[in-house]
């Protein structure tokens, strides 16, 4: 699907993101005038999903308030690269921007970015879902943050054809329809399941809650496994070597 040149202009994106606030209670004393925003919300979720059927407000708070930029906030953005050597032995480079100080994180990434388009104009953003959710969900906090978005993150602006970002789960349908999970297509393609790690194993079985309980360098662990499987994944629709172990380094 794509050629190691493609591929070296590639850099591998995925996000993490939390609540807000770690209680419901918290966000009402903290967000009054938005209370109603969330109450219609949690009417919507439960109406389209059977399992939320019985869950309070405050319940499906804590459980999925996080995919809302509204309502969540960002935890840990990691980036990757592929790099070949000289017999086309695949290698992974990855850092990330992570922590409690959600604007500081924002700040880094577009600041990497802008840094990125100057050095390398037609460098494109690869993830899973990244035209969906990854990247919607960063520019939409960084507004709410104050900060500047690059002019090549301005997406209104820039033609379809233009576009920085590649999604792997629209490679994946070929042109047809429907999604699929990462963890879904890791497994199909024989790659490592990013989901089958400790953090992902608490009682609440999801990001949110163990960031609250101040695990964050294994929610930026976890992060970088994801870049690694989507990294996997464009290896293998390319019919390229996958990885075979991880490295690490300060600067992409």
């Amino acid at each position: 699907m794509y050629t190691k040149d493609e591929i070296k202009k590639f850099i591998i994106v995925d996000i993490e993101t939390t609540s807000g606030y770690k209680t419901y209670k918290e966000f009402y004393t903290e967000k009054e005038n938005e209370i109603k925003f969330w109450d219609k919300k949690a009417d919507y979720l439960r109406k389209e999903t059977e399992d939320f059927k019985e869950l309070s407000n405050a319940e499906l708070y804590e459980k999925s308030s996080a995919l809302y930029p509204e309502f969540g906030k960002i935890n840990c953005i990691s980036v990757g690269q592929i790099k070949f050597d000289e017999n086309d032995k695949p290698s992974f480079f990855k850092k990330s921007f992570y922590g409690d100080n959600e604007k500081d994180i924002l700040h880094k990434f577009l600041a990497f970015s802008s840094g990125l388009f100057n050095k390398v104009p037609d460098v494109k953003f690869v993830g899973h879902n990244i035209k969906r959710f990854d990247f919607p969900y960063i520019l939409r906090r960084a507004i709410l943050n104050d900060l500047p978005i690059p002019s090549r993150l301005k997406f209104h602006r820039i033609k379809p054809w233009e576009n920085c970002l590649v999604d792997t789960m629209e490679d994946w349908r070929f042109g047809g329809q429907g999604s699929v999970s990462l963890e879904h297509l890791s497994v199909m393609l024989g790659i490592l399941n990013p989901k089958e790690v400790e953090i992902y194993q608490n009682p609440f079985g999801n990001v949110a809650s163990a960031y609250w309980e101040g695990k964050i360098e294994e929610i930026k662990d976890y992060c970088e496994g994801d870049i690694e499987a989507t990294a996997n994944i464009v290896l293998k629709v390319s019919q390229l070597n996958l990885l075979e172990k991880r490295e690490e380094i300060n600067k992409i």
